[in-house]
C-alpha cells in the first residue's frame, strides 16, 4: 500500500508512523521548511542563556497509551506545583478560575466587593437557563450576564477577531466557571512535561520515521489532485520540482480551506482559519504570573493580546534558573499585515501590565503559526458536513487542523487513522 500524508505535525508524523508499521511505503509533505506544526518548540539564546517556548501552553494527556509510548521515549519532567489559568480582569487584578478561597483571601476589599456584584445574575443563570444559540447564549447561562459583558465578551472578540453571537457554542472556552465546590476545594494535580518543550516529541515520532524509511519532504505544495482512476494521483512541487506520483490513500491533516480550494469546493470561502502570532520576552524575575498560574486570560480593553503563558511553569528548564519567560499571544487574520506594529504594541502593554521596566525584560523574537484556530462560527458544522460528503472514499481527515476541530493532544492523535 502506497500512502500519502499531507502536513508533518504531530496528526500527521503519528499517523504515518502507524501506517509505516503496517508495512506501507509513505509519503509525508510538509509545505513549510520544518516539521511539528503546533507542537514546535522555539529556541533563543539571550546573554548566553537559553529559553524555550512553545506554541501555547500544552498539557499532557494523563492516561493515553500512545502518549506514554511517547513518554518513554523523551525526556520528561513533573511538575508537582498545581498549576492553573486565571484571568487578568484589571491592571491590578488576577483572578483564577474557578474561583477557590485562597485567592479571594488575597484581594483587597474594593475588589471583592466588585466580584460578588456579579454574583445575583450568575445564580440566577445557574436556575434559569436560556436557550443557547451560539457561544454569548452559552458563556451567559455559565457566568451570567454581569461577568460575560465586563470580560467575557470582550476576551473572545480578541481571542477570534469575531464577535460571540456569530461563533458556535461548542467552542471551549478554556477557563472554567465558577462553582460552589472549587471554591471550597482546590484539587491538586501533577503534571508531566517533555524537558525542553513538545518538540521532543516530534523529534522522537521523526527519528521513527526516517527509520522506517518514510519519505519526509519539507517546502512541499500540492497543487493538483486527480480522483478519476482508482489511485488518485497528485501534482506537487518540492524544492521547485514539479512531480506527479500515484498513491491509493490520502491522509489530510493540513487546512481543509487549502484543500477546497485544490479540489475547487465552495467550502473554501467559510471554513478558515485564525492564525497565531507568538511574542516572546525574557523576564529577570523568578516569576510572573502568580505562583500556581502557567496561563493568563486577559479581558482588559485595548490589550492587544488574548493570553500570556509562562513556560517556566510547564518546564524549569525552559527559562534559566531565577529567571522566567512570558508568550504573549495574539490571534490574526489572515489579512492582517501589520505585525511589527502589533508586536510592538504588546511588549509595550506587557511591561505596563507588570510594572516592567526596560532593564526587567527583553523581547526575544516573534513567530507566526498559521492556521491555528478553525474558525467555528454558528452551523459551522454544516459547512464541515458538507465538505465530508464531498470527498472521495480514498481521502481521510486527521488531526485538529484536518477536522477543522480544536482538537487536545489526546483527540488529536485518537483522530489517526489505525
Amino acid at each position: 500500500m502506497k500512502d500519502l500524508v499531507v502536513g508533518a505535525g504531530l496528526a500527521g508524523l503519528y499517523q504515518a508512523d502507524v501506517l509505516l508499521n503496517k508495512g506501507n511505503e509513505i509519503t509525508l509533505l510538509e509545505k513549510t521548511d520544518n516539521i511539528g506544526g503546533q507542537m514546535r518548540t522555539f529556541k533563543y539564546l539571550h546573554e548566553e542563556e537559553e529559553y524555550y517556548f512553545d506554541v501555547g501552553p500544552h498539557i499532557s494527556p494523563k492516561y493515553h497509551p500512545v502518549w506514554y509510548e511517547f513518554s518513554r521515549n523523551v525526556d520528561w519532567v513533573k511538575i508537582p506545583t498545581p498549576i492553573t489559568s486565571n484571568i487578568k480582569m484589571k491592571k491590578d487584578l488576577d483572578l483564577i478560575f474557578p474561583p477557590c478561597r485562597q485567592n479571594i483571601g488575597l484581594l483587597n476589599l474594593h475588589d471583592v466587593v466588585d466580584l460578588f456584584r456579579i454574583v445575583p445574575s450568575y445564580l440566577k443563570r445557574s436556575f434559569f437557563k436560556m436557550e443557547e444559540n451560539n457561544l454569548q447564549d452559552f458563556l451567559i447561562n455559565s457566568w451570567g450576564e454581569e461577568f460575560y459583558y465586563k470580560y467575557l465578551m470582550k476576551l473572545i472578540s480578541t481571542y477570534f477577531k469575531l464577535s460571540p453571537p456569530e461563533i458556535s457554542k461548542t467552542f471551549k472556552f478554556r477557563v472554567s466557571a465558577p462553582k460552589l465546590k472549587s471554591f471550597f476545594y482546590y484539587k491538586k494535580f501533577d503534571y508531566y512535561y517533555p524537558k525542553y518543550g513538545m518538540f521532543e516529541v516530534i523529534k522522537y515520532l521523526k527519528r521513527k520515521i526516517l527509520d522506517y524509511n518514510g519519505h519526509l519532504k519539507l517546502n512541499s505544495e500540492i497543487i493538483q489532485i486527480d480522483f478519476s482512476n482508482k489511485s488518485p494521483e497528485v501534482t506537487y512541487s518540492h524544492d521547485g520540482k514539479i512531480t506527479r506520483e500515484q498513491f491509493d490513500r490520502i491522509f489530510w491533516t493540513g487546512s481543509v480551506s487549502d484543500l477546497s480550494e485544490i479540489m475547487n469546493y465552495k467550502e473554501k470561502q467559510k471554513l478558515d482559519y485564525r492564525d497565531l502570532l507568538i511574542v516572546n520576552i525574557a523576564v529577570k524575575k523568578p516569576n510572573i504570573l502568580g505562583f500556581i498560574t502557567h496561563t493568563t486570560y486577559v479581558t482588559i480593553p485595548q490589550i492587544v493580546f488574548h493570553r500570556i503563558y509562562e513556560p517556566k511553569k510547564l518546564s524549569p528548564y525552559m527559562a534559566p534558573e531565577n529567571k522566567t519567560s512570558a508568550c504573549l499571544e495574539v490571534t490574526l487574520k489572515k489579512s492582517n499585515n501589520n505585525i511589527a506594529e502589533i508586536v510592538k504594541n504588546a511588549v509595550k502593554q506587557f511591561k505596563y501590565l507588570y510594572n516592567l521596566q526596560n532593564e526587567d525584560c527583553a523581547y526575544l523574537g516573534h513567530e507566526v503559526i498559521e492556521d491555528v484556530y478553525p474558525l467555528m462560527y454558528v452551523n459551522y458544522k454544516e459547512s464541515v458536513s458538507s465538505l465530508k460528503q464531498k470527498i472521495p472514499e480514498n481521502l481521510y481527515l486527521v488531526g485538529r487542523t484536518g477536522t477543522y476541530h480544536p482538537n487536545t493532544i489526546d483527540e488529536t492523535i485518537d483522530s489517526v487513522i489505525q
